[in-house]
Order: structure tokens, then C-alpha cells, then sequence
């Protein structure tokens, strides 16, 4: 069988992601996150940016950070079992902001993947002060078709090979 059209896992799960996403209310910006197994077996929590419980499903304002909405990471950290002690990827359609950072690194996160930049990449500067590793998509993929996305392959390892491949 030919698998040059069979999607990467980071493919995959920013795909499961964007369609997520499309839950969301939010008319301007519609973002989503999942944490995953590293594994790729299981999917841990999800989330999309929205209004808390029971609020109006309205946004405060179209302001750039003020629409009154929690992030889908934060959404995504809430609904998570810290009991769960497995290797987790964030896949989330932006990078973090400083805040969800700061959330990923409580959480225990090992792995980051965005589709894209966020406006802001203080959260992207302050994971890179940590032990988590942070990849574009197009890093992730460039990872997987080398097979070094497995939890087989060590950090060092996918580290070396884009500094080789890049």
C-alpha cells in the first residue's frame, strides 16, 4: 500500500483540531486544542475558546484580546486528568500566549505543535526557557516523515535533525 497520501500524526490532530474549532462562537477567531497521547492512542482533553459556562455566547469586543472569551488551550487544561501521568502533545491552532504557556508548563505538557504563529510569542519564548518541546506544524511533519515523532525517538534526536534539515 502506497502511503504517500496518509497524513502525519501532527496532520492528523491539527486536522481533528481545526474541526473542533469550528465549535466555537466566536465570529472572529475560532481556535481549538487537544492534548494527546504521545502515543497517538488517546485523546486526553480538548477544548475551543468560548465564553465560561452559561454566559452569552457573545463576544465583549472585537478588540484583539478582549473579546471576553477563555482560550482553548485554557479550555483544554481545565478538562484535563492530572492524575494522567503519560507524555502529552498540545496541538492547538496558534501558539500559546504567555498565559497558556505558563498553563502548558503546570500541566506537565512534553510537547507543543501550532498551525501558526499567535500575534504575541512571549508564549513560544518562555517555552523554549523550558523542558517542553514547541514545533510548527511544519516542523512536526518534517519530524514524522523521518519517524522521529514516535515516543521512541528522544528530544535530542528530533532537536539534532532539524538543525541538519532545516
Amino acid at each position: 500500500m502506497n502511503n504517500s497520501n496518509r497524513p502525519t500524526w501532527p496532520e492528523t490532530w491539527i486536522n481533528f483540531v481545526e474541526l473542533i474549532a469550528k465549535r466555537s462562537c466566536d465570529p472572529k477567531t475560532k481556535v481549538a486544542a487537544a492534548i494527546i497521547s504521545a502515543d497517538n492512542t488517546c485523546v486526553l482533553s480538548l477544548g475551543y475558546n468560548g465564553p465560561p459556562h452559561n454566559f452569552p455566547h457573545e463576544r465583549l469586543s472585537l478588540e484583539d484580546g478582549k473579546s471576553g472569551f477563555i482560550h482553548a488551550e485554557q479550555n483544554c487544561y481545565y478538562k484535563l486528568t492530572y492524575s494522567d501521568l503519560r507524555e502529552k502533545i498540545l496541538y492547538t491552532l496558534f501558539s500559546p500566549c504567555y498565559d497558556c504557556a505558563m498553563g502548558a508548563i503546570q500541566c506537565r505538557i512534553n510537547r507543543i505543535v501550532y498551525k501558526q504563529p499567535f500575534r504575541d510569542i512571549s508564549g513560544i519564548e518562555l517555552i523554549q526557557k523550558t523542558n517542553i518541546e514547541i514545533y510548527s506544524l511544519e516542523q512536526a511533519n518534517i519530524l514524522a516523515l523521518a519517524d522521529l515523532w514516535g515516543t521512541d525517538s528522544t528530544k535530542e534526536a528530533r532537536q539534532q535533525y532539524l538543525l541538519k534539515n532545516a
